[in-house]
């Protein structure tokens, strides 16, 4: 509920993407409400939100090659912290983030994360460049988990 904003913005470049390219299977975590709104789109695998404990859980031995994290401009957003960086980095992934705080203070672009303007042309752009460019990502990865590892010895 707190992004539907996102969800809205987010339909056509799932959409456009599975048009273009016919090997990808996108995860969306997504509850009956917005189900309805996405199942149109292709190879869309639709995940019922979870409690954090079970999500861990679920996410602990998989795989993920992309994630995306697109935020618009909002107060609510503004105010948030950077750890879906965390997640998609425990997921093995290299993440898109919208180029917004909390994003645009913390990932390094290109470096260990891409931060692009909420454009779906650049967003389509990228997330193709990547899914064709294993190495890259596999060095954008690496400097993600280089990040994250570094961020544990805080704690």
């Amino acid at each position: 509920s707190s992004h539907v904003k996102e969800l809205k913005w987010i339909k056509p470049l799932l959409y456009k993407i599975q048009t273009q390219r016919n090997d990808c299977l996108i995860e969306i975590y997504l509850d009956n409400k917005w189900r309805k709104y996405f199942r149109s789109i292709s190879r869309l695998k639709i995940i019922y939100p979870m409690d954090w404990e079970t999500f861990y859980m679920d996410t602990s031995t998989r795989k993920v090659d992309i994630v995306l994290n697109p935020i618009l401009n909002s107060k609510f957003n503004r105010y948030r912290s950077p750890t879906k960086f965390f997640d998609t980095t425990r997921l093995g992934a290299v993440g898109i983030y919208s180029n917004l705080e909390p994003f645009s203070n913390f990932i390094q672009n290109n470096n260990d994360g891409i931060l692009l303007e909420n454009n779906i042309p650049y967003w389509i752009e990228k997330i193709s460049y990547l899914l064709d460019n294993s190495d890259e990502r596999e060095i954008i990865f690496k400097n993600a988990l280089k990040r994250f590892d570094n961020s544990l010895d805080i704690f």
